[in-house]
Formats: structure tokens, sequence, C-alpha cells
């Protein structure tokens, strides 16, 4: 029985097919691990970013005319919205007056602010839908939408932000939007 396991130990015949196959799966299973992570942080930064921006599209909901809403009216005040917007979206990704990611932010390229707008309409509730063409006329062109139903007035943002892909040379864009009511329910 000796001779027969040392003469299997000598004899190196498919020593090299074995070696290849196992580089091979080793290869493989890197390749999941790496996309499983990217999905894993991609969804991470999609969540965590979606509150954030929850936050700022609320925050820019509570800036009505005072004017139009003692006559019994929601209007939005467009100026102190958008810049309450933008105030609570520069703190919550920590962003500079740029919108450019400062140290500390876990973003790695600028988040694009694609659309900010007041939505109303004279029967509720009704369904929304707006479409959004990214990056028109390139290689990159996709086209983004939104169908949400609306109980009132609303402030609507829409966000582009970017995951960066390990073990890829590009940045992954993540679209984002926000819906927060003017009349709460």
């Amino acid at each position: 029985m000796n001779k027969r396991i040392t003469s299997l130990l000598r004899d190196a015949s498919g020593g090299v097919h074995i070696y290849i196959f196992g580089l091979m799966a080793i290869g493989a299973i890197t390749i999941i691990f790496i996309t499983s992570l990217n999905i894993a942080f991609q969804y991470t930064n999609k969540d965590h970013t979606k509150q954030l921006i929850d936050i700022a599209t609320h925050a820019a909901a509570l800036d009505i005319d005072p004017v139009q809403a003692a006559l019994g009216r929601i209007v939005w005040d467009t100026n102190k919205g958008t810049a309450s917007f933008y105030n609570y979206f520069r703190k919550n990704l920590h962003l500079d007056g740029n919108n450019i990611p400062l140290q500390g932010s876990y973003l790695t390229a600028t988040p694009i602010v694609h659309y900010l707008g007041f939505v109303t309409n004279s029967n509720y509730p009704f369904t929304y839908t707006k479409i959004i063409t990214l990056y028109p006329s390139t290689a990159q062109q996709t086209t983004r939408s939104i169908h949400t139903i609306l109980y009132g007035p609303s402030i609507v943002a829409m966000v582009e932000v970017n995951q960066k892909m390990y073990g890829q040379g590009t940045n992954e864009p993540i679209f984002i939007s926000s819906v927060s009511s003017m009349r709460k329910r």
C-alpha cells in the first residue's frame, strides 16, 4: 500500500492541469468577491444618500410663501426653498459651496442635481411622472424616470451621485429621487 502511495506522489502527470484549474478558480472567486463588494457598496451608498437627500427635500418643502399661506394657499417660495435644499444638501453630504466633496465625505465625485421643483395639480391624488435624459448625445446617454403618487403640493428632487467601483476605472452613477409633500396627510 505504501509503495502505491509513494509511486502516486512521484508521478506528476496532470499536476500542471490541477495547478492551472486552481488558479482559474482563484481568479473566478476574486471576480465574484469584487463584484459582490461593489454591489454591497452601491446599495449602502444609495440607501444612505437617499435619506440625506430626503432631509434636504423636506427642508425645502417647509419654505412656503407666508402671504399666500395666510390666504389659504400653499405656494412654494422658490428662492428660500432652493436655498434651504442646497444648505441641507451640502451639510448632509459634506460638500463645499460648489458641491465638491470635502475631506471626510463618502462621495468621490460631485453630485448633480438634475431637477428641483414644485409640483402641484388641481386634483389629488394624482400620478406624477417625470423623465430625464442624462448625458444626451453621448455614449453614456441614459433615461431615468420617476413615477409617484402625490397627495398634495410637493417638492421633487432628482439627484445623481457617483459610486467608486473597485476593479474598474470608472464610477457608477446612482440616480436618486426624493419627494416631499408640503401638506401633511
